[in-house]
């Protein structure tokens, strides 16, 4: 009897430490499992989010000139899958005789307007311009330009997304501008600069 006891002492001291590792050691797993499983929802909550917040785009639709002065037109578009709200904007215009400027300072955008998806919202810059007349200019009522010169449109979009805030979209279009009568710049004139356009 003495002996079935000793033994079985004997078997439980030396099983007792296997046990206690091994349960130490499944502990162990089931919190990098759960951890691993934490990181997976986050995963796929950003790609939720990615998938379905609002996508601020803006696109040229064109330069009106009036007198002296050029209305430069763009759209908002949302190409995301929410409203876009608390949009504000700022819009400038700038006349260079250069194709390649890489200076387009920005200033505090106005406005918190809503956007909804696959809207587009219409905005417009206004800015005085050096005008001239040329040899064909007596024979017309409005002046036109002396000789070729370049147009940029440019600013920032400032948004909230549908999650957070703070986003914003950089953009800048050149249109040059020929020598003729017309008063209106197509947006399919414009070219998306390679200075000035950026997101997040």
């Amino acid at each position: 009897m003495h002996e079935i006891d000793f033994l079985s002492n004997l078997v439980d001291e030396f099983l007792r430490p296997i046990h206690v590792d091994a349960l130490t050691v499944l502990i162990g797993l089931l919190a990098l499992a759960t951890l691993w499983l934490v990181w997976i929802a986050a995963w796929q909550n950003k790609d939720i989010r990615n998938a379905q917040r609002a996508y601020l785009t803006v696109e040229p639709l064109g330069i009106r000139v009036v007198a002296n002065r050029a209305i430069g037109l763009i759209g908002i578009r949302n190409a995301g899958h929410l409203a876009a709200r608390k949009v504000g904007s700022f819009i400038n215009l700038k006349q260079s005789e250069k194709d390649d400027e890489k200076s387009f300072p920005l200033d505090k955008p106005t406005g918190a307007i809503v956007v909804p998806p696959g809207a587009t919202a219409r905005m417009s810059g206004v800015q005085s311009l050096v005008m001239d007349s040329n040899s064909t200019a007596s024979q017309q009522s409005d002046k036109i330009w002396a000789r070729p010169t370049y147009l940029y449109v440019w600013g920032i979009v400032y948004y909230n997304d549908g999650f957070r805030g703070n986003r914003f979209t950089k953009f800048c279009h050149r249109y040059t501008w020929r020598k003729n009568d017309s008063a209106e710049i197509r947006e399919l004139d414009a070219v998306y600069h390679d200075y000035g356009n950026d997101a997040n």
